[in-house]
């Protein structure tokens, strides 16, 4: 008869404080869990610096930083103060002219005083265009939008896509009627300028 010896199980093993077998278990710890990571990050799509693709309305809202620089206002705009680009119906801190922007978000046309461009989305456009130019047809507001036909319905200006380029098409008879001043290096650019 063969006799079988059971060995109890051992308690588990414990750091004392101030030892250096914290260190150990670390260094462990970063050998198991570093492959791991390094796989995650190596096959994630930010890798390697590869640029997120862009969107229609990232392209649409970097466009829209660029262009508030190119109109001069027709008062001078107090450098303590903000630009403030506002969105009817529907995007980081930056800066116009050395003014921080301000982005607001806009759904009553008596509030658009204080825009000093206005994008109005394609919803506002087909519900509230004409009710929103009539709000905002004493003040200097650059206004944008991004639906076809809207330059000939007094919208400064319009923008477009065009074989994945933002493209614009300006009207001057609105922006004169907004004192505002398109600046001819701007409308070199335009694909149709309006008189």
């Amino acid at each position: 008869m063969q006799s079988i010896s059971i060995n109890k199980p051992k308690k588990p093993f414990k750091c004392k404080q101030n030892s250096s077998c914290h260190g150990l278990i670390l260094i462990v710890n970063l050998i198991i869990t570093l492959p791991i990571w390094l796989t995650a990050v190596l096959y994630s799509p930010h890798s390697f610096g590869q640029p997120e693709e862009p969107t229609e309305y990232r392209l649409k809202a970097a466009f829209l930083y660029n262009f508030a620089s190119f109109p001069e206002p027709p008062t001078k705009i107090d450098k303590h103060s903000t630009f403030n680009m506002c969105f009817l119906d529907y995007i980081a801190q930056r800066k116009v002219k050395d003014l921080q922007v301000t982005i607001l978000l806009k759904s009553d046309p008596d509030k658009l005083s204080e825009c000093h461009l206005l994008y109005i989305s394609r919803s506002a456009v087909s519900n509230k265009l004409e009710s929103t130019l009539d709000h905002i047809s004493s003040g200097p507001i650059l206004t944008v939008a991004d639906s076809t036909g809207t330059c000939q319905k007094e919208v400064v200006t319009n923008m477009g896509i065009n074989a994945g380029k933002i493209t614009f098409e300006a009207n001057l008879t609105p922006a004169h009627t907004a004192k505002l001043e398109l600046s001819s290096q701007l409308l070199r650019f335009a694909k149709e300028v309006y008189q």
